[in-house]
This record gives C-alpha cells, structure tokens and sequence, in this order.
C-alpha cells in the first residue's frame, strides 16, 4: 500500500527551517534515485519504464525508411488526461494510429490468476479495451495476423483497467483508426519498474513489420 502523504519525511540535513527554505521551495518536488540495471533472464529494472519503453521502440523504428508517412510522437502528461497525444493527433490527423506504451503486468506470487492484465516473457500486447477506448477491430486483427505470420510472440490484455492515449486519438475530429500495442511491465509507476527485453523486442518487430507491409495492404483493415 502506497504510504500516505502526511506520514513521508524526506531530511535534507537542514538546521532549521530558514536554513531548508534556501535550498528548497514550496512546490518542488522529489523522486527516488532509482538507476537503470539489467539483471536475471534478460530482464531490465528502471524507473519510468512506463513510457521509456515506448520511447525507446520508436526511436529504433524510427531509424529506418519507409515508403509511407509515419509521424513517430513523443507525447507528454498521458498521466494526467493524454493532453499531449490530444494535441499532436489534431495537429496531425492520422490516417491510423498505433499507441506504444507499457501495461500492468502481475504474474507474480500471490496474485489472483483471474486479475492478469499481462504475462511476462509472453509478448507484445495487444489491447481490446479499456476504460479508455475500444481498439479498431481491423487494426488489431491485422497486427494480429502479422504477428503469427512472422512468428513474433504476442498476446492479448485480459483486463480493461486503465487507459493511454489511445482515448483522445481515437476521439480526435471524425475519429481515427486507433491500435494499442503494449509492452508488460511489472510494479508500474514504481521507482522500479520491470520489463522483459524479450517482450520490449517482440513489440519493436511486430510495429517494424506492420509499418513495412501495412503500404502493401494500402490501409485496407
């Protein structure tokens, strides 16, 4: 359970209280210093994870050319009501959109089996709903298709808990085919997060391949 507000103290090693108000303001504010490691089976740790990932997929898809626009977004404040994606997706209006984020993952001991959102180690995933949207079903079939056609690891969201960007794109104007691919992450919005290389690898392919072939099928979901 997250600890209450009133019950944290944070000691900076001030003398007094005029002496704390010359290195810190009323309004700053603090996080942990958690640092970034690889460890166990092909496992990563780091805070943020959540979108790190996603940033870090888009920045190697957006090594490569393709024969199509593709507009890769880095959006801010998705946390607090997706104001970035809400903005970007009206400056751009896309003809599709693909969120790529990091999702609730709790495979470990003690949880209940009926409340998985994720697995890791199990893939990208694919999302059907949540509280936020209802994922283009030609979209996702489709991602889904090349998935299995290439043989890239994926699996679906069993829950519907949470929401991304996807609910403002996929809103935006007359509406906009909507698709979110997710990569597992557990402890979620903790100083230390984890994700699977594997997974984070399986998302990167299956986007690489979508972008590659989706010109071929000219957006014929």
């Amino acid at each position: 359970k997250a600890t209450k507000i009133k019950d944290l103290l944070i000691d900076i090693g001030a003398k007094d209280e005029d002496d704390a108000k010359r290195h810190v303001s009323l309004g700053d504010y603090v996080c942990f210093d958690s640092a970034f490691a690889a460890f166990g089976d092909k496992l990563i740790k780091g805070k943020a994870l959540d979108d790190r990932v996603g940033c870090a997929i888009l920045m190697a898809l957006a090594q490569k050319r393709y024969p199509h626009d593709v507009y890769f977004v880095f959006t801010t404040q998705e946390e607090v009501g997706c104001r970035g994606a809400a903005t970007a997706a009206y400056s751009i209006m896309p003809d599709a959109a693909i969120v790529v984020e990091s999702t609730t993952c709790s495979d470990v001991p003690g949880s209940d089996d009926a409340g998985f959102s994720t697995k890791l180690r199990s893939g990208a995933a694919l999302s059907v709903l949540d509280r936020g949207s209802y994922s283009d079903k030609g979209l996702r079939s489709l991602l889904s298709e090349i998935a299995k056609r290439h043989g890239i690891q994926h699996q679906y969201k069993q829950t519907t808990m949470g929401g991304n960007d996807a609910s403002v794109i996929h809103l935006t104007q007359t509406g906009v085919r909507t698709a979110v691919v997710s990569v597992p992450c557990r402890y979620i919005h903790s100083p230390s997060s984890v994700a699977s290389l594997d997974d984070i690898e399986a998302c990167r392919c299956l986007l690489e391949k979508f972008l590659e072939e989706e010109a071929e099928e000219k957006w014929h979901f």
